[in-house]
């Protein structure tokens, strides 16, 4: 009885360490726990390739998911938008990707969430062996809206954003002229209006950027999955990295 008891206490603390100590030991979609400075915690999902390894550096992906998948859940961001494209790769594709949870839906850079979607990031790139140079931001819907507002907020932050059926800021763009972007955005949307994207293009153009920009003649709301069902977008951001102009700006589908 005392060696199974003895077995058993192993078998737990090899669990608690491959959780909480070692997380390069596990791969896939990882849900964890990020705790704040006063001691709550918040679910989110990370996720891991197959071939991760501690011994070399990966591109981060932050994905902002949309007003739908709101919640304390943790694992509904991973549901629509980003999540299903990457189920579909998931031995394969070697990006880490962050899902954080908003819990009201809105992800702007003055909120708690998008403050909190901030912080979870730093804890990632502590605790995996991220590629620094090669974070990227993207976000759907809402999370479109977040990716123009943070990356304003935090223009050295980012190699490169892909904001999906969201909108912006226009006078915010000063900051952000440097960011290698993609924009996508369905041009029969009816919930949010398609010249929300227009008018951030344009600004940007106005600005001397050169963004990228695929409008979908006959999509309405979830022009996402098109969007990252674009082989040519998944090329164009592994190339992009931190305060290099855009590499090979790729041609609209």
């Amino acid at each position: 009885m005392k060696k199974l008891l003895g077995m058993f206490g192993l078998a737990l603390l090899a669990g608690f360490l491959g959780y909480y100590v070692l997380p390069w030991t596990r791969i896939g979609f990882v849900q964890r726990i990020y705790e704040d400075t006063e001691e709550i915690e918040c679910k989110y999902t990370l996720f891991v390739p197959a071939e991760y390894s501690k011994d070399r550096t990966y591109p981060l992906l932050v994905y902002l998911h949309g007003y739908g998948a709101r919640g304390v859940d943790g694992v509904k961001p991973t549901t629509d938008g980003l999540g299903p494209f990457i189920q579909e790769k998931e031995k394969t594709f070697d990006m880490l990707v962050l899902f954080p949870q908003s819990e009201t839906g809105f992800w702007e850079a003055d909120t708690a969430d998008g403050q909190r979607a901030m912080a979870i990031l730093e804890e990632v790139v502590r605790e995996y062996a991220v590629d620094q140079q090669r974070i990227y931001l993207s976000g759907t819907s809402r999370g479109g809206f977040g990716v123009w507002s943070l990356a304003a907020r935090y223009p050295h932050k980012w190699a490169a954003i892909v904001p999906i059926c969201g909108g912006g800021d226009p006078d915010s763009v000063a900051a952000i002229k440097h960011l290698p972007c993609w924009c996508f955005h369905g041009a029969c949307d009816n919930v949010i209006d398609v010249e929300q994207s227009r008018r951030m293009i344009s600004a940007l153009r106005d600005a001397g950027a050169n963004p990228h920009y695929t409008e979908y003649p006959d999509v309405g709301h979830g022009s996402w999955g098109l969007a990252y069902a674009t082989p040519e977008l998944w090329d164009w951001l592994r190339r992009q990295r931190l305060g290099e102009p855009s590499h090979d700006e790729p041609t609209s589908p």
